[in-house]
């Protein structure tokens, strides 16, 4: 590898400071700003009544996933808890979702799970674990 020359007095932070403090400071407050109202719009979606429990459950898994779950943990508990308390899915993907996001949050499913397949009809059963 050969050796970068930096040209007539430009260091190598030349690039960096482009803008003045009030034009960066500015831009900060624009991205600050924009941060809120996706925040506000998330905790929309965790509160939204006719959203579909599979739905509600994959944003709350995406959100964790992006290491963002600690800015919504009331929204998210609170939105566990309700599903917590409704019926189970009816495809594998959506009780293994449920379960595991359940399980992290300290709620006790469990059991719950193998009562209700161990007395569900069979095709209910089927139903319930089949694949897409």
């Amino acid at each position: 590898m050969g050796v970068v020359e930096v040209g007539m007095g430009m260091g190598v932070m030349g690039n960096v400071m482009v803008g003045s403090e009030g034009e960066r400071g500015t831009e900060s407050e624009k991205y600050k700003k924009r941060a809120r109202r996706l925040e506000f719009k998330v905790r929309m979606m965790l509160d939204d009544e006719g959203a579909s429990v599979i739905a509600t459950l994959e944003l709350i898994d995406s959100l964790q996933r992006l290491g963002l779950g600690y800015r919504f943990e009331k929204e998210i508990v609170r939105t566990l808890a309700k599903i917590n308390s409704e019926g189970l899915e009816e495809n594998l993907h959506a009780t293994a979702l449920r379960f595991r996001l359940l399980r992290q949050h300290g709620f006790e499913m469990y059991l719950r799970v193998i009562q209700i397949t161990k007395v569900a009809p069979l095709h209910v059963c089927k139903r319930m674990f089949r694949d897409y």
